[in-house]
């Protein structure tokens, strides 16, 4: 696609293959802050948006896509003085 200015396109997520969906929830809404825009099917999620800090990420159990190598989703503060060189480790082991 060579046409950046596409009508039909509203927003961007980064696709994150998980096993297990609940784990990832959790690390991400209980731990990490992000908010469930999204979640389906309602009997047995297989797919949740999640956004925070201005990413959204569709967390997708058994998600077909590999990943070409480690996920790392950086976090920055907007305070220089309240950084915190700290990596957390996802439950599927990417680095946060």
């Amino acid at each position: 696609m060579t046409d950046t200015n596409v009508p039909n396109i509203r927003t961007g997520q980064v696709l994150w293959p998980c096993r297990d969906l609940d784990e990832m929830l959790s690390f991400f809404v209980d731990r990490l802050g992000f908010k469930i825009e999204t979640i389906f099917p309602a009997d047995s999620p297989r797919v949740a948006v999640v956004f925070g800090y201005g990413v959204s990420l569709r967390l997708e159990r058994d998600g077909a896509a590999p990943r070409p190598g480690p996920v790392r989703l950086r976090l920055e503060s907007g305070d220089p003085s309240q950084t915190v060189a700290n990596t957390l480790t996802a439950p599927d082991g990417a680095a946060i």
